[in-house]
């Protein structure tokens, strides 16, 4: 299982998103499908294509799905007829035919730059949108839809026209019909499937132009990077370092990628699928599995319960170098500071993914809708293994020991809270007032660290006689407002919990704490063990940790009641 020395992805955040696009798509006998139909009207070099195998289809789709998601009318209602007033080709089209804007480099002058190709029905026709010569080797003519001078040209037989704003570019455009298989080349089965089933998809071609597509990259990162300083923010421009130096990876091993849309009645499906040159350090990642030993990742996510899911992830462990994956992942994060304890759960995890074979994980909308899906998705994962005990022991293990993984973070303190003495305020530990409260605030706020998520947290002791006790002599008004489960302090939410430490009160902005996920809800059947009895037992494992970003927005008290 050996891979080379070489760091695949060096620093890589988008680890999981490259990872669900590159699997199967390397080392393997690549199967060349029936070519997408109008392919071989492109260059089999252009960078960028944006492809649809029929415009009718394609308008009458958009229009389906405008109509379904209940939309007033928009451009999507009557795409077709959108294309033609922008281009001016009312007459002539082939509105059946596929049809493509070709991007034939990255570094051309901007008006040189996008050509657009359509099916022909009728050349005469066609030319005669803009008043050409039809019998001109190069027609030209007014764009009506766009003010300025287009020109067409005849190309694959002239059953296709490339139109474009210059007559250079026009003239220079010659394709050789060998894109339809130089794409299935670069893109492999999977991209080649991806794209047959596509009602509009975008292929990228980066192996005939990596350094292009680097500069890009680059000038991109440099735009970001300026930003994030601009906003003395150094955690973005570190995000900003770890997302380049991953996307500098797949730049550095794809040979290509295409996106692709489909639309049905149900939604609108995109998919993403990329093949990476089998000798680079992507490529060794990842194997073909033996004949008849691959997963049926199709019937695995039928085992998940049935649910309109956001979003759904399959991996056949058996195609990929998992656990060579995760070393090298963790030892990427491990030389981030912010990321040393992902770093150390990976680590910890590799043991476990040994005996996978297979998993899946889908996503679905929390209960609660959009504004529930901010603090997180619902998650269910299905994991098939050798040696189910084993897995189950291993996965058990794990888990105690992320029970004990201490969160380091840069400028935080070990407490991670600044420590609130109430005995200097007026009042004694035992008898808290208004003062300590407000104390709490004036704390934070020299920190510069208080925001409108300040709320306080205390037991429902220390709440109880807060809501006993009043602000002001004389007055019926409590310190504590409201109830005890959710009340307010001097103007700030307040809550009370038995997690909290007895006599003690912590306050703080609470956007500042960030919860991690490691996983999702894993839920494991075992119908052998009390088999006679007819009890299936089932285990629903979840791991996940807590990370303070600024330690100062916290004040801690203690000592207030006990």
């Amino acid at each position: 299982m050996g891979y080379g020395a070489a760091n695949p992805f060096k620093t890589p955040l988008l680890t999981a998103v490259l990872l669900a696009v590159l699997l199967g798509s390397a080392g393997r006998a690549l199967a060349i499908l029936a070519p997408a139909p109008g392919l071989e009207a492109a260059p089999a070099d252009a960078a960028v294509i944006v492809y649809t195998p029929s415009l009718a289809e394609l308008s009458g789709k958009a229009a389906m799905l405008n109509a379904a998601v209940g939309a007033p009318p928009t451009p999507l209602a009557d795409l077709l007829g959108l294309i033609k007033t922008n281009t001016g080709l009312i007459n002539g089209l082939d509105e059946n035919g596929p049809a493509m804007v070709v991007l034939g480099t990255l570094d051309a002058p901007k008006n040189q730059q996008a050509m657009i190709v359509v099916p022909v029905a009728d050349w005469d026709a066609l030319v005669g949108n803009y008043g050409g010569d039809a019998t001109a080797p190069i027609a030209s003519g007014t764009i009506s839809g766009m003010g300025t001078t287009g020109y067409l040209k005849k190309v694959a037989d002239g059953r296709f026209a490339v139109m474009g704003l210059t007559e250079t570019a026009v003239a220079a455009y010659e394709p050789d019909g060998s894109a339809a298989a130089a794409a299935a080349d670069r893109l492999g089965s999977l991209g080649g499937r991806t794209l047959g089933d596509a009602d509009l998809a975008i292929l990228i071609n980066v192996e005939d132009h990596r350094e292009a597509w680097m500069s890009v990259l680059s000038q991109g990162m440099a735009a970001a990077e300026t930003q994030a300083a601009a906003g003395g923010d150094a955690m973005a421009g570190q995000m900003v370092d770890l997302y380049g130096q991953a996307m500098r990876s797949f730049l550095r091993d794809a040979r290509a990628a295409v996106v692709a849309m489909d639309m049905t009645a149900d939604g609108l499906g995109m998919s993403f699928s990329a093949q990476t040159a089998a000798d680079s350090p992507w490529g060794k990642l990842l194997t073909a599995p033996a004949d008849g030993e691959s997963a049926d990742l199709a019937d695995l996510l039928n085992r998940v319960p049935g649910e309109n899911y956001l979003m759904a992830l399959a991996i056949d462990h058996r195609a990929i170098h998992m656990v060579e994956l995760m070393e090298q992942l963790a030892t990427a994060l491990d030389g981030v500071e912010q990321m040393r304890w992902v770093a150390e759960m990976i680590e910890r995890a590799a043991a476990v993914t040994e005996g996978v074979q297979a998993q899946t994980a889908t996503y679905a909308m929390p209960a609660g809708g959009f504004m529930a899906m901010m603090s997180g998705l619902k998650a269910v994962s299905l994991t098939q293994v050798t040696d189910p005990d084993a897995y189950m022991a291993q996965t058990q293990a794990m888990f105690e020991s992320l029970n004990g993984l201490a969160v380091a973070l840069p400028g935080v303190a070990s407490a991670t809270t600044q420590e609130m003495d109430s005995e200097s305020d007026s009042a004694s530990p035992s008898q808290p007032s208004d003062a300590p409260m407000i104390r709490f605030q004036t704390v934070v706020a020299g920190s510069n660290a208080f925001m409108p998520g300040f709320a306080y947290v205390t037991t429902p002791t220390v709440a109880g006689f807060l809501m006993a006790k009043s602000r002001f002599t004389n007055s019926d008004t409590p310190i504590w407002g409201g109830n005890i489960l959710d009340g307010a302090l001097v103007g700030a939410r307040a809550m009370s919990t038995l997690q909290v430490g007895s006599g003690t009160m912590l306050a703080g902005d609470f956007s500042q704490v960030v919860v991690g996920e490691w996983g999702v809800l894993e839920i494991e059947a075992n119908p052998y063990a009390q088999f006679q009895s007819g009890i299936v037992g089932v285990r629903a494992l979840y791991t996940c940790d807590v990370g303070v970003r600024y330690g100062p927005a916290f004040a801690l008290g203690t000592g207030l009641v006990s």
